[in-house]
């Protein structure tokens, strides 16, 4: 480092505000891998794994020390390529070998994509039922949804997507009418629906009284 022209110096003891390069670089990744395991539903045991996503994927983010390339060009002299990379915490299929299954066996096994293998071309992934850590390179996701245990459906927005139901009552009936009195048209002394007043109204007792009048004149 000296032949670099580099001195290494340290901080004071307990004083994180003199390494403000790399606190802000860990808050940037903490909250990034939060926001990560929040959306997904996921348990904050698998925070080690969302912090090395987080990572992975900010090396291969433009940044504002460095607008015009990304950090991982600038490390490696090469443009990084992102046509592999994946929703963390998504729904893999990992395809099961041969060796490894019969005739009648499922081809796939469903598993839970947590990051990218280091020196060689695969994916880490968790196996849903077995919770064993696998690699596997021949894999087909599902990167809308995630299903985490109890096979619920989540969107990476980590709410329960409901079908909007509407019910409609079809039933042309007046709520005052009594289907025992539509059957038997002969039945007068119908029971009367509740809510749905039988008495005769006060205008018509009235006018009874005033025709009775009448006829004694």
């Amino acid at each position: 480092m000296k032949a670099h022209g580099i001195e290494k110096q340290t901080s004071t003891p307990y004083r994180p505000q003199q390494n403000g390069v790399a606190e802000r670089a860990n808050r940037t990744l903490v909250e990034m891998a939060r926001s990560m395991l929040h959306a997904q539903n996921l348990k904050k045991s698998l925070w080690a794994e969302a912090v090395v996503n987080a990572a992975y994927t900010r090396n291969r983010c433009p940044s504002r020390a460095l607008p015009s390339i990304t950090p991982e060009e600038a490390w490696s002299g090469r443009k990084p390529c992102i046509s592999h990379m994946r929703v963390f915490g998504c729904i893999p299929y990992a395809m099961v070998p041969d060796e490894k299954r019969g005739k009648l066996d499922g081809k796939g096994t469903k598993c839970l994509f947590l990051e990218y293998c280091q020196g060689t071309k695969a994916y880490r992934l968790m196996c849903v039922q077995s919770k064993k850590i696998i690699r596997c390179r021949d894999v087909e996701f599902i990167e809308d949804n995630t299903s985490v245990g109890n096979d619920l459906a989540m969107h990476p927005s980590g709410r329960n997507q409901t079908p909007n139901a509407v019910i409609v009552d079809t039933s042309s009936k007046s709520p005052c009418v009594d289907d025992d009195a539509e059957e038997d048209p002969s039945n007068e002394e119908a029971t009367p629906t509740p809510g749905c007043s039988s008495t005769p109204s006060k205008d018509a007792s009235t006018n009874g009284e005033w025709q009775t009048l009448k006829e004694r004149r």
